[in-house]
């Protein structure tokens, strides 16, 4: 009979503690020092197995006894996903400021330069046809294949002399009206070169414009048969030319030479 007694007060009193001690652990929740957690949160109960000396068990399927509860707070919600501080070094140094330039005076017009004169800008548009009738006439040596001429500065005096004199005095032939000019011979030999071998001159004259008048020109000379043989003549290893505008008119003087013997 004692034993079922025993028996009997061991269930009662084993109900009676899991009835009364989440109701005392609801009414008086454990809290830290730092207040948490707030009242929305408060954690839930659950049977956790202890042994005797508190800690939870890692085997809680091989307890005999009865389970103690064991209160257990949530987690907070910023410490779910907090993350270790990354060392990312000194701050970097703010950038220097910029100083603006200082201001720099008013535009003026009287200090833009000058334009050039209109003789002054001919006499370098003039120069660079010259020399691109040099190059030209290169061109198609080349494509014969033949050797390039050299340029000749006193050839080119003698063909610009020559191109002032038809545009001066209006006419347009080899022969020039001025007695100590009238031979290409004599303007060479007045033009200081004592020994030449062969020699050969072109003319043209032409209302071109200075950009186009070097391509015009050499088309002009390739075009008629006794220019385009003084351009392709292998004798010939100097050339010089003469450019003069008149007005809207363009006259040219091509002279060629083998040698460029210069007296002294």
């Amino acid at each position: 009979m004692r034993p079922r007694l025993a028996v009997v007060a061991f269930v009662v009193l084993t109900v009676l503690t899991a009835a009364l001690v989440p109701a005392l652990a609801a009414a008086h929740p454990p809290e830290n020092s730092e207040g948490w957690p707030p009242p929305q949160q408060q954690g839930t109960y659950r049977p956790v197995p202890l042994d005797r000396w508190g800690y939870p068990l890692r085997r809680p399927w091989a307890v005999r006894r009865h389970p103690r509860l064991v209160r257990v707070w949530p987690t907070p919600p910023m410490a779910r996903n907090a993350r270790p501080p990354v060392d990312r070094g000194p701050a970097p140094a703010p950038p220097c400021p910029v100083t603006p330039p200082p201001p720099t005076a008013e535009y003026d017009d009287a200090a833009e330069p000058e334009p050039l004169p209109p003789e002054a800008t001919d006499d370098v548009l003039i120069e660079a046809v010259e020399r691109e009738i040099l190059r030209l006439v290169n061109v198609e040596r080349e494509r014969e294949g033949l050797a390039p001429l050299l340029w000749s500065a006193t050839l080119a005096a003698v063909a610009l002399r020559h191109s002032h004199e038809m545009a001066t005095l209006d006419f347009f032939s080899h022969e020039s009206p001025t007695p100590d000019n009238r031979t290409l011979t004599d303007r060479l030999k007045r033009g200081g070169l004592s020994d030449f071998g062969a020699a050969g001159e072109n003319i043209a004259a032409a209302g071109f414009a200075l950009p186009q008048a070097a391509t015009g020109f050499v088309q002009m000379w390739m075009d008629s048969p006794g220019h385009r043989r003084n351009v392709m003549a292998t004798e010939y290893r100097f050339l010089g030319v003469g450019v003069v505008r008149k007005g809207g008119r363009l006259y040219a003087t091509q002279n060629f030479a083998a040698r460029v013997g210069v007296d002294l």
